[in-house]
């Protein structure tokens, strides 16, 4: 026990020759209560086995002391202290009586410590244990009068005033002049940790001479002695610390035990090495029941700190920074125009180019100023005209609306608010793959108002996004490196791709990038390189784990860097005002240690102003200062959080590597966490965030690569952290990093650097040693072979815990059989990947043969068909406008073109654009848009292929189109039916159902003495549409009424699975295509626990969990576009999550 017991850490290639290694001897709690403790145990097992139950004996025990930290050698003579005075003076008491006259001996006693070199019984004793040349025949009475004959004489006076003591104690209890004694070492664990005086009676002496009886004592103190070491470990200050018994019981298990631990003969004799062998199963057992509390006090302290670090990222960079800016600014605004905010001039210019309103124009004015004659003069007032214009005199004094400016903000909070949630929770299933493009562009830089602001104390509204794509690196975490060395990283893509600028607004927003359904705010401007980044940021797909809570990770790490400005000088500062900020991103493909797949991005971010990373030669450099941050604790000696920019860039890094904030401090090897888990991987990518930097000069005219000094791989190179004692700071380890960057640039780009996984397409968990390690809630199918050992287990993780749904077990989807070097290998993925779809499709829609036709001006324009009826493989068909008028293709589509005609409602769909489908029924009609997805994605040309990858690009997207269509969602949802209700009340409810396979419910939880048919949609539903729907959505707190109502239970959402869902499906069994998806926008988990039980544990196959603010963005951008394919496909990609 690394605080609690003697212990040396073992290393495998250390040098045993000499079993005599050095020993840490930690400091325990309350070391007093302990030894009055182990006095008891130690009394009453003398009592039992060699005194026939007499107690009047004493036990004089010499132990080292466990007050403090020391490290000792075996060889060597130790300090020893009387332990268990207290419990000793209390026993001898109970049969001779309370002794006053004794008090001073007792007291100077507890405050001795003694050499075992020169103790009169401990002399040479305690070595001849330690050195090994003493065993059981070595162990003899003696008598008390030979021991108190003579005064001790080697001038020690500790040893004459304990000499003393012990006479006087004694002398009041027995007979000196009859009654003896036995010493006998106290071992635990393998080590001799003291002696063990036993003081008795003359009438016991046969029974103590006997070798058996002495066997058994030295067995029955070894089993107590190491018992109370692991009930200690849950006492006070222990319980934060962990055990290194696992490490002994290891050591059990290998050959030369005795040579490795002690070679004294006297282990042997006990034959402790089988019997800790026979009981390996119950100490480990003991070890992991203590080893898990200090282990979740640590974690509870991790978590408090996580949640405090990032608290502190809002009260500081949206808080302090930015809204109180936006209100000041607001406030301005709302005193400077006194008239609602219509710029009646631009309405009247706008007018006046039309001629077919010239007529009545003035009109419109005559009439206009006859109702308020101020409507149509300058409605901005005189106040705030002087602004400077770094006090946001631009947008105090917009005439227009803010709408385009405020709605980005307001979806912004919303999504912090589930990213905050997603933090208490810590539980955050599954994720979301999305381009770089659509996250930087479309979601990071479209909210001007709080990227404007972050850096507004420093004055600066001007920030532009700098992209940097590397060519991929072979260099893995793991291959050793050189600090001193910078490594370099070949450009291939480097522009830059929007800008933000609230301090010159443009005349409208609009450009090449826009839609026009949704118009860009005015404030933010198309990047120079946009058009060019394009392209390669679309086809970098990363994954974030819990969706909008990874974004939001990621949001975070960019906001602070933003706010890094303010490390900067004034002069520097100057410069940035003048010319903007830019904010730079490099991402580089690399791949995990050993596997060359190139299954991660590593990203760096940094500001692209250089700026002093040293000032002096006696200062520390910028780079060693965050790592020294980086590499420790969250959390300082008094469990207070540290806070900061850095933190919290490391406690997300860690989210966006690791699926969970909590993990933030795997692979820090301390004494207040168990480290038995953590993996290699742990290890080598801890911290998480690494710090760098890189040279002043590559600012500027374009380089051909960027040379970064990165802190550091190779962590191997590093002293420990800590000393022996696990406690003290190792003073080597500040010479050897100072060392270690001796090389790197005084003045440069302080850069950050962490990774993200890449989304991909196919996971065939046959072909990897550990499914975990490929982070599998990453990859849009999962090929899970029935084979597979723990089939069964390991389902139910990937669906529980990684939130992965498409999972397949049939057919053969293997890549090894491809050159990995030939440019086969990207064709290769593709076709399998198309047939992992087709499969997956056959499983999910559940179908023989499933026919989803498309009309267009009422004529057949395209149809889908997925044909599984034969044992064969299933078939996919996309049959085209031409193909309905081609003989030989019409002859062999007419089966499938009957199963869609008798079923109509459900197998064919009129597609048109809303503003030129005039007289078509606006409740038969899925409407789109030009600029939606089903024009830019599912229906865009595919260029610059050949025409094999052309063709299996298009039969993705025609797959993917059909899973999203034919996917039937059920949701119970407030927030979501409230969005989408105005498309379903213009009479559109049963084209969501049967067309859209959309149904949206109200949660209706009004007290039923009100409204008693509250329950009416949902037993409608579960019965109609629930039974044959692939995702049921349905909000907790709508759960927890359901089981108040109905079954008089609180909050066991396995009862409601079990009475509400299983029982209503056919056969009372829920199919395999059916997914329940528990949606709450509070950070609760405790509903987990509730199918852990043994009747609900199946339950987990097919229930998962979303955030639902996830699901209300999905439906708002939609239904504010009139958008039908655009609902379908945002919903559907954020259950399934890709």
């Amino acid at each position: 026990l690394p605080s609690i017991v003697l212990e040396p850490r073992y290393n495998a290639d250390s040098d045993h020759s000499n079993p005599d290694l050095s020993r840490n001897v930690y400091p325990i709690t309350r070391p007093e209560d302990f030894f009055d403790l182990l006095q008891d145990r130690l009394h009453t097992v003398v009592e039992n086995l060699l005194f026939q139950g007499d107690h009047r004996f004493t036990i004089i025990l010499n132990a080292l002391n466990r007050r403090e930290y020391k490290k000792i050698n075996r060889k060597e003579d130790v300090d020893l202290i009387y332990a268990g005075i207290n419990k000793q003076r209390e026993l001898l008491q109970s049969w001779g009586g309370i002794k006053p006259v004794l008090e001073e001996s007792w007291t100077m006693l507890s405050e001795t410590m003694l050499d075992s070199k020169r103790a009169i019984v401990g002399a040479g004793l305690y070595n001849k244990f330690q050195a090994g040349e003493y065993g059981l025949k070595d162990i003899a009475i003696s008598s008390l009068k030979s021991y108190f004959k003579i005064s001790p004489q080697n001038g020690d006076e500790a040893i004459l005033n304990s000499w003393l003591c012990e006479k006087t104690i004694l002398d009041a209890y027995f007979d000196l002049e009859n009654d003896l004694y036995v010493s006998i070492p106290l071992i635990g664990f393998g080590d001799i940790d003291g002696i063990a005086h036993i003081v008795f009676k003359k009438k016991w002496e046969d029974q103590v001479r006997n070798k058996q009886n002495l066997w058994a004592v030295l067995r029955n103190f070894t089993m107590e002695y190491d018992g109370k070491f692991l009930d200690w470990a849950v006492v006070g200050d222990n319980m934060e610390k962990t055990s290194s018994i696992k490490e002994f019981l290891d050591l059990v298990q290998k050959d030369d035990f005795y040579e490795k631990k002690n070679k004294n003969p006297l282990l042997k004799e006990l034959d402790l090495l089988s019997y800790y062998r026979r009981h390996d199963a119950y100490y480990r057992l003991r070890f992991k029941l203590s080893d898990g509390v200090p282990g979740k006090i640590y974690q509870l302290y991790i978590v408090h700190s996580i949640v405090s670090i990032l608290v502190d990222s809002y009260a500081h960079n949206v808080s302090a920074h930015s809204l109180t800016t936006l209100a000041w600014w607001f406030r301005q605004r709302a005193k400077r125009f006194r008239e609602p905010d219509v710029d009646w001039e631009q309405v009247f210019d706008l007018l006046e180019r039309d001629e077919l309103n010239s007529a009545t124009i003035e009109q419109l004015r005559e009439i206009l100023a006859m109702y308020n004659p101020n409507s149509h003069k300058d409605s901005v007032g005189e106040e705030g005209s002087h602004l400077r214009k770094e006090d946001g005199d631009k947008m105090i004094s917009y005439p227009g609306h803010l709408s385009r400016e405020i709605y980005p903000m307001f979806q912004f909070l919303m999504e912090k608010g589930a990213y905050w949630s997603g933090i208490t929770r810590n539980m955050n299933v599954g994720g979301m793959v999305s381009s770089l493009y659509n996250i930087l562009w479309h979601d990071f830089m479209q909210n001007p108002l709080y990227i404007g602001t972050i850096a507004k104390t420093e004055d600066i509204q001007h920030v532009r996004l700098r992209i940097v794509v590397y060519e991929p690196t072979t260099i893995s975490m793991s291959a050793p490196s050189d600090p001193e060395q910078p490594v370099r990283k070949r450009i291939v893509h480097d522009g830059i791709l929007a800008e933000v600028d609230l301090l010159r607004p443009q005349a409208e927003g609009v450009g090449e990038e826009d839609n026009s359904d949704e118009p860009r705010s005015v404030f933010v401007r198309e990047g120079e390189n946009l058009k060019s980044l394009k392209k390669p940021l679309k086809n970098i797909r990363i994954f974030l784990p819990g969706g909008v809570v990874g974004k939001h990770a990621l949001f975070t790490m960019l906001e602070n860097e933003i706010r890094n400005v303010k490390h900067y000088n004034r002069r520097e500062l100057e410069s940035l005002r003048e010319q903007g900020l830019t904010l730079s991103i490099g991402v580089q493909p690399c791949s995990l240690p050993a596997s060359g797949q190139q299954e991660l991005y590593r990203l760096s971010i940094w500001i692209d102003a250089p700026s002093r990373l040293l000032t002096d030669d006696t200062a520390e450099h910028v780079v060693l200062k965050k790592w020294k941050s980086l590499e420790g604790e969250l959390f300082d000696s008094g469990i207070a959080p540290k806070l900061g920019g850095t933190y919290q860039d490391k406690v997300c890094a860690a989210m966006l590597f690791n699926n969970s904030f909590s993990s933030v401090q795997n692979g820090f090897d301390s004494i207040h966490r168990p480290t038995d888990r953590d993996t290699e991987r742990d290890r080598l990518y801890y911290p998480w965030a690494l710090p760098a930097c890189s040279l002043a000069d590559e600012q500027g005219a374009r380089v051909e690569q960027h040379e970064d000094f990165e802190f550091i791989r190779d962590k191997g190179r590093l002293p420990p952290l800590m000393q022996d004692d696990k406690i003290t700071e190792n003073p080597n380890r500040n010479a050897v990093l100072r060392n270690l960057i001796k090389g790197f640039p005084k003045e440069g780009f302080l850069k950050k650097i962490f990774h993200v996984w890449k989304g991909q397409n196919l996971l065939n968990a046959a072909e990897v040693s550990n499914l975990e390690d490929e982070n599998p809630a990453r990859f849009r199918i999962v090929h899970l072979p029935l084979e597979t050992t723990d089939f069964e287990e390991q389902f139910v993780a990937l669906r529980r815990k990684c939130g992965v749904i498409r999972i397949i077990n049939d057919g053969k989807f293997s890549s090894n059989d491809v050159d990995i070097d030939s440019g086969e290998k990207d064709m290769s993925e593709l076709r399998l990947f198309r047939d992992a779809c087709i499969h997956w499709l056959a499983i999910w829609i559940g179908k023989p043969v499933c026919v989803l036709k498309f009309l267009k001006d009422s004529n057949s324009h395209r149809m889908f068909v997925l044909d599984n009826s034969t044992n064969g493989q299933p078939k996919f068909y996309d049959f085209s406008a031409n193909d309905f008028l081609l003989p030989d293709k019409k002859a062999f589509l007419a089966s499938y073109d009957q199963i869609a005609t008798e079923s109509p409602i459900e197998n064919i769909l009129e597609v048109a654009h809303k503003g030129d489908a005039y007289g078509l029924p606006e409740a038969d009609v899925m409407w789109y848009r030009r600029h939606g997805v089903y024009k830019k994605y599912f229906l865009e040309e595919i260029k610059g292929e050949n025409e094999e990858k052309k063709q299996l690009l298009k039969d993705l997207r025609a797959l993917e189109f059909f899973e999203t269509l034919l996917t039937r969602i059920c949701i119970f949802d407030n927030r979501i039916y409230h969005r989408i209700r105005s498309e379903k009340d213009r009479g559109r409810d049963d084209f969501f159902r049967h067309r859209l396979k959309l149904v949206v419910k109200n949660e209706a939880t009004d007290d039923d003495r009100i409204n008693p048919e509250w329950l009416k949609s949902w037993e409608q539903e579960r019965t109609d549409f629930i039974p044959t729907c692939h995702f049921l959505v349905i909000h907790l707190s709508f759960i927890e009424r359901i089981l108040q109502k109905k079954h008089k239970k609180e909050g066991d959402v396995g009862l409601f699975i079990q009475k509400e869902i299983v029982s209503a499906m056919p056969n009372g069994k829920v199919p395999d295509n059916f997914m329940l998806v528990i949606t709450t926008g509070r950070g609760r988990n405790d509903w987990w626990k509730y199918l852990e039980k043994d009747p609900y544990k199946d339950y987990a196959r097919f229930t998962i969990f979303r955030p639902v603010e996830s699901l209300i963005t999905a439906v708002e951008r939609s239904v504010s576009i009139h958008d039908d394919v655009e609902l379908k496909f945002r919903l559907v990609k954020i259950l399934f999550g890709s």
